[in-house]
């Protein structure tokens, strides 16, 4: 898959955004689970890698095993993630 389209595949899961709030099987909050994702970013990917159900409980849909090492090293590569919208 070229980059471009994995960007472009990364904004569309990106701005799937669930209206629910925290929760899921590893315990994080919603806020967990963002802060998690901009920690990695912000590292430069060099923290805990995000999982499928960290986006999930983050609110980002559509994430899934066949996509998480692509959208993580995008992820790694982001300059501000401060907020959802920002990741």
């Amino acid at each position: 898959m070229r980059f471009t389209s994995l960007i472009a595949i990364f904004t569309v899961v990106v701005f799937t955004l669930s209206g629910c709030g925290g929760g899921g099987n590893n315990g994080l909050t919603k806020a967990q689970a963002i802060a998690k994702i901009a920690q990695y970013a912000d590292s430069n990917g060099n923290t805990s890698e995000p999982s499928v159900e960290d986006y999930e409980i983050a609110g980002i849909k559509g994430v899934n095993n066949d996509d998480i090492a692509k959208i993580n090293n995008y992820v790694a590569h982001l300059d501000n993630t401060n907020t959802i919208n920002d990741i």
